[in-house]
């Protein structure tokens, strides 16, 4: 899992966060097409996670995950 922290903004810019890697990893995830759409879709333990146009773009974010 995934979880957004904000950090510290020192500028008065937008806020920033950070990616915190929690301990427990996915065991299932998988890439295919979103129904019958020209779209991508990456499921974790069989739930939506991500549609995706590319398939180098889940392709990418399943590879983040695991």
């Amino acid at each position: 899992m995934l979880a957004c922290v904000p950090m510290k903004n020192r500028s008065k810019a937008k806020p920033v966060f950070r990616i915190q890697r929690q301990a427990e990893l996915p065991d299932n995830i998988s890439v295919s097409r979103y129904g019958r759409t020209r779209y991508w879709a990456v499921w974790v333990n069989g739930e939506l996670l991500v549609v995706t146009v590319y398939k180098k773009g889940a392709i990418a974010i399943r590879d983040k995950l695991s």
